[in-house]
């Protein structure tokens, strides 16, 4: 497991989200620390998606406190510290834009609206899309890619912004297994000890986070408990299951004893930077 910067990316004190009068969120405690791999975990109507524009400062915080890299979210340097790659089916991918394009787009706020991009910024871009393995494909428009390519692009724009943390909402969400061990293999790759980037990763099911969170450290339901079965080797695969259950409300999943060894090994892997 690679060593962590102690000071933290991510701060939420009691924090709570929401729109207008309803609050959706609540009573959310997490510190993130820099280099760390952290899933996000439940189901529909849980509220993730909440979380995750509570931090991008897109829905209004109700109580409590909530900064990344130090700034309130929703001020400027929050915002730039955040690369955020967002579900797929929320991208116009009919827009007449190709590749490079694209994840050169992600660059804008550092760029400047209506301001040319500098070399800088071309390096940057050319070497998110050669992270994701996707340089041969720059000047491809992207309405022609597959799922998984699209995937590839999305990470490629965040990663292009250069940022301390990355916010992934459902990132292998209805991509095939080969696709999802792909991105899995890119998420891991950032791991590397000169990076330190923070991954959170917001997953709707346990199965999700075992084929597309390899090295996850840490896994916090919705309601903001922390599960730390991954780093209990005496918790067996039966258990970790029970837990996860019984913190999404649900009864004990009916999965056999093989399978749910399987995917406790999986999620407990560390890769080797």
């Amino acid at each position: 497991m690679l060593v962590t910067d102690p000071a933290p990316v991510i701060e939420l004190e009691g924090a709570a989200f929401g729109y207008d009068d309803r609050t959706i969120v609540s009573s959310l405690d997490l510190t993130v620390r820099r280099g760390e791999v952290v899933a996000v975990l439940g189901p529909n109507g849980s509220g993730k998606s909440t979380l995750v524009k509570g931090l991008l400062g897109l829905s209004e915080l109700h109580a409590g406190s909530a900064r990344v890299l130090g700034h309130e979210v929703g001020s400027p340097g929050a915002r730039a510290g955040i690369g955020y790659v967002p579900q797929r089916h929320e991208v116009e991918w009919g827009f007449p834009i190709n590749v490079y394009r694209t994840v050169l787009s992600g660059r804008t706020g550092l760029i400047g609206w209506f301001k040319r991009p500098k070399k800088k910024d071309h390096a940057a871009a050319a070497e998110a899309l050669r992270l994701v393995h996707m340089e041969e494909f720059a000047s491809r428009p992207i309405e022609e890619l597959s799922g998984g390519q699209r995937q590839r692009v999305l990470i490629a724009r965040a990663l292009a912004q250069d940022t301390r943390v990355l916010l992934l909402d459902e990132p292998t969400s209805s991509l095939d297994i080969r696709s999802r061990d792909d991105v899995t293999a890119m998420l891991a790759a950032q791991r590397r000890p000169d990076r330190l980037r923070s991954l959170v990763l917001i997953e709707p099911a346990c199965y999700d986070v075992a084929r597309g969170g390899r090295g996850v450290e840490r896994h916090i339901s919705a309601m903001a408990q922390v599960f730390a079965v991954a780093d209990d080797p005496s918790v067996d695969g039966r258990e970790f299951f029970r837990r996860f259950a019984a913190g999404m409300g649900a009864p004990d999943p009916e999965v056999d004893d093989g399978t749910c060894d399987a995917v406790a090994a999986r999620i407990r892997a560390t890769p080797a930077p």
